[in-house]
């Protein structure tokens, strides 16, 4: 049964919130306002978006808080990823999923970093989570394809230790991370990437590691080549 949408308050915000049934789809979004008239505005074209949806046959509109909810629960997502995602709803959550567009990304850019932000920080904290969201809701057709501008990231200079540097990092360093700390400048390893090595894959006699395919960050597998000075570190190690 359809229950026309009415604009109601909710004790858990200051915003207005819409809710009622059209053709079986239950509605319960955030207007993104306190004003009633604006409030009414938002909900007379939600409605009839909703039921030229039905007329038509297509998908249901999904507003960005329902589909960023749907995205955090479906699996396990990192502490920085979970932040930047609903740090977004609290900007677009009103806003239908498949009406997003570069100039809702611009407006959260305004809104949740300064002005003087890198492009990095954009595209981690804005660009990057809300595609993450859009992509997630493509695949469930609740939107097209996410079509937005990733700044450009000029890459900084490499700048690695000098030999000197490197020595005086392992004499410094406590007994038990000498090992592993050498092995890395000998190797070029990730940290994770050494203390997942099993010994298994350690060839001291051959002279090489094998990180295998899933433990290395390009997925690949990658022999090492040992140097003396790696094998010498190994070897003194308890087995």
């Amino acid at each position: 049964p359809a229950v026309p949408l009415r604009v109601r308050p909710r004790k858990v915000s200051a915003m207005l919130w819409i809710t009622g049934t059209i053709k079986g789809h239950r509605i319960r979004d955030s207007t993104g306002t306190t004003s009633p008239a604006v409030a009414e505005t938002v909900r007379a074209a939600r409605e009839a978006q909703l039921l030229e949806d039905a007329v038509f046959g297509r998908s249901p509109t999904v507003p960005f808080r329902t589909a960023a909810d749907a995205y955090l629960k479906y699996q396990p997502r990192g502490h920085s990823q979970t932040r930047a995602v609903n740090r977004l709803v609290g900007v677009l959550g009103h806003r239908p999923t498949r009406d997003l567009n570069q100039a809702d990304a611009d407006l959260a850019r305004r809104q949740l970093c300064r002005a003087e932000v890198t492009p990095a920080t954009v595209v981690r904290s804005i660009i990057s989570p809300l595609s993450a969201v859009l992509r997630f809701a493509r695949t469930r057709r609740w939107c097209d394809a996410p079509l937005l501008d990733w700044p450009k990231i000029k890459g900084a200079p490499p700048s690695p230790l000098t030999p000197a540097q490197a020595e005086a990092l392992i004499a410094a360093s406590a007994a038990h991370l000498v090992p592993i700390v050498t092995f890395l400048f000998c190797t070029g390893a990730r940290t994770g990437e050494a203390i997942g090595l099993d010994w298994a894959d350690v060839d001291l006699l051959g002279r090489r590691a094998t990180f295998w395919e899933g433990t290395t960050k390009t997925g690949r597998r990658r022999v090492v080549q040992l140097v003396p000075r790696a094998v010498a570190v190994l070897a003194d190690l308890p087995h």
